[in-house]
């Protein structure tokens, strides 16, 4: 059909922001638990490149509306 289809979290938005839930936990609790005092710098790694995903993806599917549009 013609008639665009809308979508409140689209699969990307789904399963990204399913993802922050294990990366909250890990940063808060287990890396703690699992590392002690060792490689501190991972759970802001994670965050980041977790971030960086989501721009680009935000990016992407901003680019994908605006130019099929």
């Amino acid at each position: 059909s013609e008639k665009p289809r809308v979508f409140l979290l689209d699969r990307f938005s789904l399963v990204y922001t399913a993802l922050a839930v294990p990366l909250v936990l890990y940063t808060s609790l287990l890396h703690h638990m699992i590392f002690g005092a060792k490689y501190e710098f991972l759970p802001l790694m994670f965050t980041s490149s977790y971030c960086a995903i989501g721009v680009v993806g935000s990016w992407l599917s901003f680019s994908v509306v605006h130019f099929t549009a």
